[in-house]
């Protein structure tokens, strides 16, 4: 279920990606219109920047008005861009920006079609209605921004640690732990899967670091720590530049109850008594054996 919530957060996002594509168009191609003698005129974006150079009674109201919907475009498209990711940071972002798309939009409507005033020289000016443009607009703006927002929820609720009756971590959040749905697995009957069961009880912790607080179960298969979606289940952050693309490997030997760690990097793994692994080869720990990734604060416990 799961992983189903993954996927439908991803469509919602792609649906309000194109949504909000669609939106920047209309910004171009008659956003408002207003009636001049018998003759209707479309204004758009680029007419707000002519008239913003040419008149200067509501020079400064005009432009104000063209800025506000660059920022709207801008907002917008990088929106859509946030959208494609499978991170909880870009789903938010990407809902926060597209809601002040909305906003923005929804300002701009009501500000340029304001009733004449004696004190408004754009509105004297100008008596602007919402034109095709501009109602197919605010409808793609405000559908963009449900579908973002819906896929942001449906995310975030789809990421949280999951713990059977007897405390075992069934899922992985993805975009905390890192790696995607081809690198961390939501399918019991994977090779690589990260879903346990009653039958396997070993794993690690995360003490402290990117993944602080999150339990890695280890099943029959062992678990590679790296930055490298590529090579990793589990991905640590770019930003740790001391930790490897393949770091180390942690398998459990049910034979043995014992912890089998490999280290393939080039700073280390370290035991709590500040001693490095070997290198390339096995190293055997028992459960509580607590381990530091090059010296970071990325420190694991083997359950």
């Amino acid at each position: 279920m799961e992983n189903k919530g993954k996927n439908l957060s991803q469509l919602l996002a792609y649906i309000s990606m194109g949504f909000a594509a669609l939106s920047i168009p209309f910004y171009f191609l008659g956003t408002f219109s207003v009636k001049l003698l018998e003759e209707k005129e479309y204004i758009t974006l680029i007419t707000f920047f002519k008239e913003a150079s040419g008149n200067e009674e509501a020079k400064s109201v005009i432009l104000t008005i063209a800025i506000f919907l660059v920022m709207s475009i801008v907002f917008s498209a990088t929106s859509a861009v946030l959208n494609v990711f499978k991170m909880k940071t870009a789903k938010i972002t990407g809902a926060v920006f597209s809601c002040i798309t909305l906003v923005i939009d929804v300002a701009v409507i009501i500000r340029v079609c304001a009733s004449a005033n004696e004190d408004d020289l754009f509105s004297l000016i100008w008596n602007l209605n919402p034109d095709y443009g501009g109602i197919i607009l605010l409808i793609n703006v405000v559908i963009a921004s449900v579908l973002s927002i819906l896929s942001m929820v449906t995310f975030i609720k789809n990421g949280k640690a999951v713990t059977d009756d007897n405390g075992i971590f069934k899922v992985i959040p993805t975009d905390i732990i890192g790696g995607n749905d081809d690198t961390i697995m939501m399918n019991p009957n994977s090779q690589n899967s990260v879903v346990t069961d009653n039958r396997y009880n070993a794993g690690i912790t995360f003490l402290s670091g990117c993944c602080a607080g999150f339990n890695v179960p280890i099943n029959q298969n062992s678990i590679v720590i790296g930055k490298d979606p590529s090579q990793c289940s589990v991905i640590i952050d770019k930003s740790y530049a001391s930790i490897s693309r393949k770091h180390c490997e942690i398998g459990f030997d049910y034979s043995n109850n014992t912890y089998v760690v490999t280290d393939y990097s080039a700073n280390g793994t370290f035991t709590e008594n500040n001693i490095r692994i070997n290198v390339g080869s096995q190293n055997r720990f028992p459960s509580g054996t607590i381990l530091t990734l090059a010296k970071t604060d990325n420190i694991l416990k083997l359950n």
